[in-house]
């Protein structure tokens, strides 16, 4: 035992000794990833019924370069879609494509001002979204923006969200489309209950008159597949969630938010609305389950953002989301989820769609 302790001791030491003498930059580094094995169900109106096994791989870091500035990088596979990072397994065991999913830079004056560019880690990260009715979750958003919040009294915060948008550029035209937002909120403690609220002001500026890369082709176009309409948009949303001392329920939470296009003739509204009940999912047995009823018009929202799970990421879809995730152990957890969801405008059209994931997190 002896002969095995000593030299185990000396390699420690000298790890020590080495780690002490590398630049700040890399010791204030931290790395993350995460793998997903999906088993996927889908039965679509006018699609051949599909089963098929997916993957997804993620691993990305953050450096402090100094007190105010970090860094941080991504890569994940996918086909470069915004909105997906799967891929399917097929094509006589074919190499998977590896990509850039995000780069930027924070920089924070003050403790409560956060300002970042680039091509930022998720939409999740720029703004309060109680549901995906807007934003897939895998969009790594373009451009720049701030994140400021502020504790006014013990049980009251408010926050302030802003970002520029890039949606193209043109080497042909000066008319670059572009979208920016703004959302002032709040944050409230009352008793057992956490509140939070916001109200998202979105304009998509040079929109008309464009068509864009991976569109659900759902929105209004003219007879040369252009954007009939531009997007203002007005968005409030709220979550209310509330602490149980269950043994297997920790919270419950309502949550919801509306979605009007001033822009748009017709067709210009939605809405999402749910709850969820559980424990975070942290070790084994641990269970979440969620549900949720959206509902959003042709021509509330550009239809480059919505869930992609959602009826392949359209808009004028209605219907109902049902999700269960359990814990396996510690970072490894298995997640249930079902879509069940029609057109608006013809309801004939269905979605069903069945996902089984296993998720390792490291």
């Amino acid at each position: 035992m002896k002969k095995i302790v000593l030299p185990v001791i000396v390699f420690l030491g000298f790890c020590s000794l080495y780690a002490q003498s590398l630049p700040s930059w890399i010791t204030n580094t931290k790395f993350k990833g995460d793998f997903r094995l999906r088993e996927e169900y889908k039965d679509q109106s006018g699609e051949i019924e599909r089963y098929r096994t997916r993957i997804r791989f993620r691993i990305g870091y953050e450096t402090l370069i100094n007190e105010k500035v970090k860094f941080g990088a991504g890569f994940a596979t996918g086909s470069g879609d915004p909105r997906s990072t799967n891929v399917t397994l097929s094509d006589s065991d074919s190499k998977k494509d590896f990509n850039l999913d995000y780069a930027y830079v924070e920089y924070k004056p003050f403790h409560n001002l956060l300002i970042w560019g680039g091509k930022y880690k998720g939409i999740k990260h720029t703004l309060f979204r109680p549901t995906d009715l807007l934003w897939d979750s895998d969009i790594t958003p373009e451009g720049a923006g701030l994140i400021y919040k502020t504790q006014v009294s013990d049980n009251t915060k408010l926050f302030f969200n802003g970002s520029y948008i890039v949606l193209d550029e043109f080497k042909s035209s000066g008319a670059d489309p572009f979208l920016y937002f703004v959302q002032p909120g709040i944050e409230l403690k009352l008793g057992n209950a956490k509140v939070k609220a916001g109200i998202t002001y979105y304009s998509a500026i040079h929109a008309k008159g464009n068509s864009f890369e991976y569109s659900s082709h759902t929105n209004s176009y003219d007879s040369e597949g252009r954007l009939i309409y531009d997007y203002s948009v007005l968005n409030p949303n709220f979550e209310v969630k509330w602490k149980v001392n269950g043994s297997f329920v920790r919270y419950f939470k309502v949550f919801g938010e509306y979605v009007s296009n001033s822009d748009a003739e017709s067709n210009d509204s939605g809405y999402e609305f749910g709850f969820g009940f559980g424990k975070k999912v942290k070790k084994f047995g641990d269970a979440e389950i969620k549900y949720n009823y959206r509902y959003l018009e042709k021509d509330a929202w550009l239809d480059i953002f919505p869930d992609s799970d959602a009826f392949g990421g359209k808009t004028d879809v209605k219907g109902h989301e049902l999700e269960v995730k359990y814990g396996l152990g510690k970072n490894v957890y298995l997640t249930v989820d079902y879509y069940d969801l029609k057109r608006i405008i013809d309801d004939s059209v269905s979605s069903k769609l069945l996902q089984i994931d296993f998720n390792f997190k490291f």
